[in-house]
């Protein structure tokens, strides 16, 4: 791996576990065992290395939103989908958990975190009307619109919740808390066919969070 592709690696790992607040460049550098002068010929400050990550982050995340209304055809799909988005935010958690920070010092974000925003949205929107479509979700034009804003809502702030409450839990039971959190919204309008699957789905994951969990205690 070159230089610069170590530093935005680094960089992301201490930004995620410590807070971009929190990490200057010095910080990077020494944990990459580096001169800071080796760094800057990369990038002249931290706002630059938090401009490419960001860039990175925003690719992978609008490929991922990129879907049609015939990508999925049941709940369990749909429940895949979310947890692969789940993961992508947890991979990039500095960006949410920071987010007021970063875009008051890099005000170009603001603009790109607006277009992202609208994304999901539009991706949210294609998803319950897929649903609809295919008679899974039964709902009218204001309860849609309430729901999808709730979605997007909670995709946005999953992360502070997490960091607020439950920081010391493990990776994938985050993920699968906020998975199933987000399709509890979804489940109030689903047919009874889709709530029945939807709880199987619930009761496998919470079993696999089950066993990490006692795996982890026995460890420490």
């Amino acid at each position: 791996m070159k230089t610069r592709e170590r530093i935005l690696v680094t960089a992301l790992e201490l930004f995620n576990i410590c807070g971009e607040p929190n990490v200057s460049t010095v910080d990077i550098a020494n944990e990459m065992n580096i001169s800071p002068g080796n760094l800057y010929y990369h990038f002249r400050n931290k706002e630059e290395i938090v401009r490419s990550i960001f860039d990175t982050f925003e690719h992978e995340f609008n490929t991922i939103l990129d879907i049609s209304k015939d990508t999925f055809s049941n709940i369990i799909e749909i429940w895949l989908y979310i947890k692969l988005i789940y993961e992508k935010i947890w991979h990039y958690r500095f960006i949410y958990r920071d987010l007021n920070n970063l875009i008051g010092k890099t005000p170009f974000l603001d603009k790109h975190i607006k277009r992202l925003i609208k994304k999901e949205t539009d991706t949210v929107l294609t998803i319950c009307i897929s649903l609809k479509n295919a008679k899974q979700l039964h709902i009218n034009e204001s309860q849609l619109d309430s729901l999808v804003d709730n979605i997007v809502f909670k995709l946005m702030f999953w992360i502070n919740h997490v960091y607020t409450l439950y920081q010391d839990q493990p990776r994938d039971i985050s993920i699968n808390t906020g998975v199933h959190q987000l399709m509890s919204l979804l489940e109030v309008f689903l047919n009874e066919e889709s709530k029945g699957i939807l709880k199987e789905l619930r009761l496998n994951d919470l079993e696999s969070s089950r066993t990490q969990s006692e795996s982890a205690n026995q460890l420490n």
